[in-house]
């Protein structure tokens, strides 16, 4: 019967219209490869962006993409997957546009297009339509225009897929069971540019339709009502049953919640059961009709009601004139920040030099967000559809902005909303309400991943504690760029949270590098006079529950003093304290930091060799600056193919032109070197894909785990054991390892492990050798460290008929305990497996009356 139903509702025809979800990418912020994209799938290796600007098609938003740049063919491609039955019809297209100063390298290799295919149960692609190739060399298109590119060509739904002929609808065959809208950047080997996409269209014409999902609340929004409501269409008025109807919120399903009025084609849906000062909530609706088609939407909002907010574009002008309550709009009007003009040095200190869309006549740069909603734009939206929130950006070192407001009394907390690209970013907050005097209040800090990725930053000190402030009246508070760099949208004010515990006098600190000792440290003050038990204190390090083993201390009735003295040296740390007041309050904090000995081996990458293999036999490469300019013995210059390859690009102050390019690190210094400008410490950059440098050293014999330590993005860069061709062009490798990371920023320094099939690698050296670093793209790289591979010691005693095997863990670590009858067997069972703590465990086995042989392995 449900195959006959099937049947009658196929045969009805659709009403032509466009099933793709963001089809401008418009439910997007803008942000770089590895975010996601609001209803597309992607390769998480593929170069993109979502573009925020004036280029746009329509909207603001579009999604650019280039190639991977790996001298190898590749393919870079975003889709959407529709449920679709037999018989279906389409009509698809979208828009493409070169820009001039980017244009696609003009060599006929490299090309973009877009596609709809439909495809089975297993993904097999059963019909394949594409569009015209989009690219500099075709006469049909120029730079800087944008096209509209109609899906019409019907390929071969095999490889190579030539093209056999031309259609104006796209009929889904037997067996289908979705059809996908795809675009993609085709690149052969190395060739440059870049294409935009646009309003893309698949407008299907006949067929049962999937349900849609509209009027969807509040979809990614800030400062969100607490509610959730959508309405679900059925274009094919295909039935929908209530049971289809689900609602999953912060992973829990709360569908048997919601209230659901109307019913096929249009039904109204809510949720009212969401809390107020949530600062993060996930959502995800899934609908299902009678055929089995569905419709689906993620969101990611808060529902935080801030007491007072202010933009950051929103600063003093005409010598420290404010509005309390702006308008937003998009031309020069009363009341409106918009287009006024501030004083250098009294409203504003920038050493921007353009960008500054918002307020063309200051410095201060300047343009749209791409941040989430906020109801108040929306709102200023209906009567000026040009209003656009802004953020300020191309922020310098030292750059302020003065915002004056008089503030209702309360006692707050105050929050930025940034984003950077530049790492470890820390701003400060000051009072500067009375002339000539500065009070600091604090500092927001954070670690930016994308500028386009932006956080709630609170005011913190210097510990990392949320400070409470006492406000009301007119004040001057100042922002000011100390580090790293970010973009900022607004800040805002939250009544603050009462009796907090705080914690102070953490060591190591956060970002710690080399430290020394095997004790984590800090104490923990009750405020408000309420509270702390010892069980309310905890710390976990490398995800792993510690808390059995702290040492807790109580000098007077509010302070506690909290150590751990089971650090191993050699190990990268995550620490996150959290402590809970009798009153049910929390803190928590999250340290990073290593135990790195400074003692190990390391090899400075641009410390590479010269002559045809020679290498610093005086210092072994680890005396500062051994390698700048000619300073070592019968230096005539590294040799191009023989010590080191690099393409093109970069700066050259460390060895001069014929080098990999180099750039003053801002990395911490190793033992003895220098940091800043006038320092001598160097990391390797415009490390492009398929760049590399030889390491020639006289390696301390042992057997070791190799540590990275690069900034960047997403990379693989590999080391390879030269074996061969020494001094020559013909160097045969043995490949160790990659070191895979996302690090997050060019200056985003991290220690990352080299790695063989997914798993940490031991590297057996010693004596002269020749080790190869190759750069697969994105890596900034200052050096690799040798760690000595130790093994686990295991000791065995005899307790009541039981073997008691005894070993020290690693917090955060898992260890498998094995026995054999037989060690030349080869052939080991697993007694059990026990996560590591930070302390010796034991393990118990009764004995059996036949000798066993005990090993423990680390996973």
């Amino acid at each position: 019967m449900g195959l006959i139903a099937a049947t009658l509702l196929f045969g009805m025809s659709a009403q032509a219209a466009n099933i793709l979800v963001n089809p401008g990418f418009e439910a997007d912020g803008n942000h770089g490869n590895g975010a996601p994209i609001t209803a597309w799938s992607f390769s998480t290796a593929d170069p993109y962006w979502i573009n925020v600007d004036s280029y746009a098609h329509s909207g603001a938003n579009y999604y650019k993409v280039w190639g991977a740049f790996n001298g190898n063919p590749n393919w870079s491609a975003v889709w959407q997957d529709n449920s679709c039955l037999p018989g279906a019809k389409y009509q698809a297209d979208g828009w493409m546009f070169n820009l001039g100063t980017d244009s696609i390298f003009q060599d006929g290799n490299d090309f973009a297009w877009l596609e709809v295919s439909f495809r089975d149960a297993s993904d097999n692609i059963l019909a394949l339509y594409k569009s015209d190739n989009f690219c500099a060399t075709n006469s049909n298109y120029t730079d800087n225009t944008w096209y509209d590119m109609p899906i019409t060509n019907i390929c071969n739904p095999n490889p190579p897929y030539q093209v056999i002929g031309t259609t104006n609808e796209l009929v889904a065959p037997p067996g289908t069971v979705k059809v996908r809208f795809q675009h993609t950047y085709y690149q052969l080997l190395w060739g440059g540019g870049s294409t935009y996409f646009d309003d893309a269209t698949l407008n299907q014409t006949f067929g049962p339709v999937p349900p849609t999902l509209s009027n969807i609340y509040p979809g990614n929004m800030l400062f969100a009502s607490n509610h959730i409501s959508f309405t679900i269409n059925s274009a094919s008025s295909t039935p929908i049953p209530t049971s289809g109807i689900h609602l999953v919120v912060n992973g829990t399903d709360v569908s048997a919640d919601l209230k659901i009025t109307g019913s096929s084609p249009t039904i109204n849906v809510i949720y009212t059961n969401l809390l107020t000062n949530v600062w993060a909530y996930t959502a995800s609706i899934t609908v299902t009709d009678s055929i089995g088609f569905t419709a689906s939407a993620n969101m990611n909002f808060d529902t935080v009601n801030p007491t007072f907010v202010w933009e950051a574009e929103d600063y003093d002008f005409t010598n420290g004139l404010y509005y309390d309550n702006p308008l937003l709009t998009s031309t020069v009007q009363l009341n409106s920040y918009f287009g006024v003009t501030g004083v250098v040095g009294t409203d504003y200190g920038s050493s921007s030099t353009g960008h500054a869309i918002f307020r063309p006549d200051d410095t201060t740069g300047t343009g749209p967000a791409g941040d989430s909603a906020r109801q108040v734009y929306l709102n200023a939206q209906v009567g000026d559809p040009a209003v656009i929130d802004y953020t300020v950006g191309y922020i310098a070192q030292y750059d302020w902005f003065n915002y004056t407001r008089d503030i209702p009394a309360g006692n707050y907390n105050i929050y930025g909303r940034l984003a950077g690209g530049a790492g470890a970013t820390v701003v400060s907050l000051d009072d500067v309400t009375t002339p000539g005097v500065t009070n600091n209040l604090g500092y927001l800090k954070f670690t930016g991943s994308d500028w386009g990725a932006y956080q709630y930053v609170p005011a913190v000190d210097n510990n990392g504690n949320v400070l409470q402030f006492a406000l009301s009246g007119k004040k001057t508070l100042r922002a000011t760029l100390l580090s790293g760099g970010d973009n900022m949208n607004f800040f805002f004010l939250v009544p603050a949270a009462p009796a907090v515990p705080t914690l102070s006098n953490i060591a190591p600190t956060n970002g710690t590098m080399f430290a020394s000792g095997n004790t984590f440290s800090f104490t923990v003050t009750a405020a408000g006079g309420v509270g702390i038990n010892n069980s309310g204190i905890h710390l976990y390090l490398n995800g792993a529950d510690v808390s059995a083993n702290l040492n807790i201390t109580s000098p007077d009735p509010t302070n506690k003093n909290v150590s751990y003295t089971l650090l191993l040296p050699n190990t990268l740390y995550t620490a996150v304290i959290a402590v809970t007041n009798v009153n049910g309050a929390g803190v928590s904090r999250t340290i990073s930091f290593d135990t790195m000995s400074t003692g190990n081996f390391y090899v400075k990458i641009n410390d590479f060799d010269y002559n045809g293999g020679a290498y610093d036999t005086n210092g072994n490469g680890l005396i500062p600056a051994a390698y700048q300019g000619d300073q070592l013995p019968n230096d005539t210059g590294a040799i191009l193919n023989i010590d080191y390859y690099h393409t093109s690009g970069g700066n050259y102050p460390y060895r001069g032109p014929n080098a990999l390019a180099t750039e003053v690190t801002q990395d911490v210094p190793l033992p003895g070197f220098t940091s800043g400008n006038s320092g001598d410490d160097y990391d390797v950059g415009n490390f492009n894909n398929g760049d590399w440098g030889n390491y020639t050293r006289d390696y301390p014999a042992g057997k070791y785990l190799v540590y990275g330590r690069m900034a960047g993005y997403s990379q693989n860069t590999a080391l390879s054991q030269v074996v061969g061709g020494w001094g020559t062009s013909s160097q045969t490798l043995k490949l160790l390892g990659t070191w895979p990371a996302n690090p997050g920023g060019w200056q985003n320094w991290v220690w990352i492990p080299l790695q063989l099939n997914g798993a940490p690698v031991i590297v057996s050296l010693g004596g002269v050798q020749t080790l190869r670093v190759t750069s697969a793209n994105n890596v900034n790289a200052n050096y690799f460290m040798l760690v000595p591979a130790t093994g686990i010691k295991l000791s065995i005693a005899l307790s009541g008929g039981n073997a008691q095997l005894s070993f020290p863990t690693q917090a955060g670590g898992t260890y498998e305990v094995l026995y054999t009858t037989n060690p030349a067997s080869g052939n080991w069972t697993v007694l059990t497996t026990v996560p590591g703590t930070g302390a010796v465990q034991v393990v118990s086995d009764p004995l059996t009356g036949t000798g066993r042989f005990y090993k423990v392995v680390s996973k």
